[in-house]
């Protein structure tokens, strides 16, 4: 509804692999007495907003990689290494980049689904071959069974007698395999509900 709607145009024959041509023109001044209209934040907002939710993968998905790849590296290099306070306290730091990372992945397949569903974007080949390999059964499954594991390690680690650095070590990567876990479960379902509209 705004001076977006020219990218707008731009952005989805691009998508649909439309051509695209450049026709010279003429400018002319507009030869309006008022004052012009435009509003160089709220308007340039909108056009970046407009841009942003048309390239999920860069919004979300490659932050979302990036943030996993450096927390699990870390995650992995404290637990493994981690013989002082100073490596204890980042490893919950680490732990927090990756379930943030985590999150960003979710949040890309959301709002691509959502926007193919909606006409935004163009449907991929695959996309309806998508539902039938991730299904909410084996989302639900999967993300149990992650809960279970995280669960199982904390409760053994509270119950075992030894130093509260041994402890941090073990029940920081058990809880957040919790949370992983409990993420992909309500991932699952919000996943199915998208594609019921796909469904025969």
């Amino acid at each position: 509804t705004g001076m977006e709607f020219a990218s707008e145009i731009v952005v989805k024959a691009s998508m649909l692999n439309l051509k695209i041509t450049e026709v010279p023109t003429t400018v002319y001044p507009a030869g309006r007495t008022r004052k012009a209209h435009l509003r160089s934040f709220p308007d340039g907002w909108r056009h970046l907003r407009f841009l942003l939710l048309y390239s999920p993968k860069w919004l979300f998905l490659f932050p979302g990689i990036i943030f996993m790849i450096v927390g699990f590296i870390s995650l992995a290099n404290l637990v493994f290494n981690s013989t002082s306070e100073a490596n204890l306290k980042w490893l919950t730091l680490s732990s927090g980049l990756f379930l943030i990372g985590f999150q960003f992945a979710l949040f890309y397949a959301l709002t691509k689904i959502y926007a193919t569903n909606h006409g935004l974007i163009p449907k991929a080949k695959n996309y309806n071959k998508l539902f039938n390999y991730f299904t909410l059964e084996r989302g639900l499954l999967f993300g149990f069974l992650v809960t279970l594991i995280g669960v199982v390690f904390s409760v053994f680690e509270l119950f075992k007698e030894q130093s509260l650095e041994e402890s941090i070590i073990v029940i920081v990567p058990a809880s957040m395999g919790i949370v992983l876990g409990v993420q992909i479960m309500l991932f699952s379902f919000f996943f199915s509900v998208l594609g019921l509209t796909d469904i025969d």
